[in-house]
Order: structure tokens, then C-alpha cells, then sequence
């Protein structure tokens, strides 16, 4: 498995061969809003579509590769593979150049398993779905146990989180062969 910056054996606290990277924290209940450290980017870093969808089928797969053949099938079905692949690697470019920390070396978001790709939010990140999810499991591990003030408060958490529909501002597109799958590994 060849990968770029994994994040459990080249990072220690955020940092990656010496160069420390902000973790990334993204919401996607409701309309998609990203922060990179403290500072949240700008509306006006997604000019390309192909970038932000594509960050999409990452997101929704957190946790696990999404292969290259299947995103170049979903993002262009009608194109041959050769003029795919090279749209792949341009909005690959572009994502990277929002998401990627100005001074990386090597990407640290957006990574390259073989021939899949995978979103890595960093040692700090979160993406509120799973948070939102975890929250709803322990709300209904409390209710099994018995403990309704604990279930209560799982369930306040995750209506907190809850901002609208998932990608409200760019619904993703149940065409899309990219599965949503769970966060967690």
C-alpha cells in the first residue's frame, strides 16, 4: 500500500516531516463549511465544482479509499478513461491547493492509497456527521441502559449539530456511485 503522509506513522502531533499542519474541521450538516486550524475557508476557495464534489465523495467515505476508477466513473461517466484520469488529476490539484496547508512538502489531507484516494482531517480533526453519529449512538446506548438523563444529552448533542440537510448548499448526487459510508475504522 503505498501511501503519501499517513497519519499514524509519519505524523506526531501534527507534524509531518518536520512541518507542522493545521487540522481540518468540517461540517456538513447544513451547508459546507470548513475550517483549516482557526481560520475558516473562504466561500469563494470552492471556483471548482469538480474540487468540491470530489472532496464530497471523499467526506461521505471518510475512513475508507475511495478507488480513482470509481470516482472517475461517478465525477465523468461519459468520458474515456485516458481524458478521466487527467480530470482526476487536475481537480485532485485543485482540492489539494484549497485543503493543503501552503508550505506542505507532501499533501497531508488528501492522500493517495495505490490507486484509491482518502480524506485524512489530521490528528485534531472532526467532520460533524461523525460526531453527530457518535452522539446518537451513545443517546441510544443510554436508553438501552436505562440512563435517560445521559440520552437526553446525546440527543441535545446531536440536535446541536444538526445546521440542515447533508450538503444543503450543494446536495450531493445520488447518481454518484460513491457510496456514504461510516467514519469509523
Amino acid at each position: 500500500l503505498a501511501r503519501i503522509g499517513t497519519a499514524t506513522e509519519d505524523r506526531v502531533d501534527g507534524e509531518e516531516a518536520g512541518t507542522s499542519f493545521a487540522s481540518l474541521r468540517v461540517r456538513i450538516l447544513g451547508p459546507l463549511e470548513i475550517d483549516r486550524g482557526n481560520e475558516a475557508l473562504p466561500a469563494d476557495a470552492w471556483r471548482s465544482r469538480r474540487a468540491r464534489r470530489l472532496l464530497q465523495m471523499l467526506l461521505l467515505r471518510r475512513g475508507h479509499a475511495a478507488p480513482r476508477e470509481v470516482i472517475m466513473d461517478a465525477m465523468w461517466p461519459d468520458t474515456s478513461p485516458r481524458k478521466a484520469a487527467l480530470n482526476l488529476r487536475q481537480t485532485l490539484f485543485q482540492l489539494r491547493r484549497i485543503l493543503e496547508p501552503e508550505h506542505a512538502e507532501q499533501p497531508v489531507h488528501v492522500l493517495a492509497d495505490g490507486d484509491a484516494l482518502r480524506l485524512d482531517l489530521g490528528p485534531d480533526g472532526e467532520c460533524d456527521l461523525e460526531v453527530f453519529d457518535s452522539a446518537l449512538r451513545s443517546a441510544q446506548r443510554s436508553r438501552h441502559d436505562g440512563e435517560t438523563a445521559e440520552e437526553v444529552a446525546g440527543l441535545h448533542e446531536a440536535v446541536d449539530l444538526w445546521r440542515g440537510p447533508l450538503l444543503a448548499d450543494a446536495p450531493y448526487d445520488p447518481e454518484s456511485e460513491i457510496t456514504v459510508t461510516s467514519g469509523a475504522t
